[in-house]
């Protein structure tokens, strides 16, 4: 005795498969256009005019204040190893001294420049 059981895949009526589709899609567009809108980015990055100018300006004040700061170190510099005269180790101690505060200026204009941004300001998660 043969026994074969006969599986009979039942097909959906082709009206009744677009008809789930378009339910689907319909619950999709409702559900979505029910979030609200957020006042602040979600990346943090917020390129609005007024954020983007106060950067340029805090920016262009930061670059300013280096440029001012190295032309002062420069005519010091340029005055006290004048001020040596002949003797070397005067030179030399004047040069070290040069070159740490430059190393310095740089580093404060780093973190000027590191202050203009604000991106992450804390109000991630209210």
């Amino acid at each position: 005795m043969d026994h074969t059981v006969e599986h009979r895949t039942t097909r959906m009526p082709r009206g009744f498969r677009y008809s789930l589709l378009l339910a689907g899609l319909v619950i999709a567009a409702v559900s979505l256009s029910q979030c609200r809108m957020i006042d602040s980015p979600t990346t943090g990055v917020d390129l609005t005019p007024s954020t983007v100018s106060g950067r340029s300006v805090c920016l262009r004040d930061c670059n300013n204040q280096y440029k001012t700061a190295r032309n002062a170190e420069q005519n010091r510099h340029r005055a006290a190893y004048r001020a040596c005269g002949s003797s070397k180790s005067c030179k030399k101690q004047e040069k070290t001294l040069h070159k740490g505060n430059e190393k310095a200026l740089k580093s404060q204009h780093k973190e000027c420049k590191r202050g203009c941004y604000n991106e992450g300001a804390g109000v991630g998660g209210r």
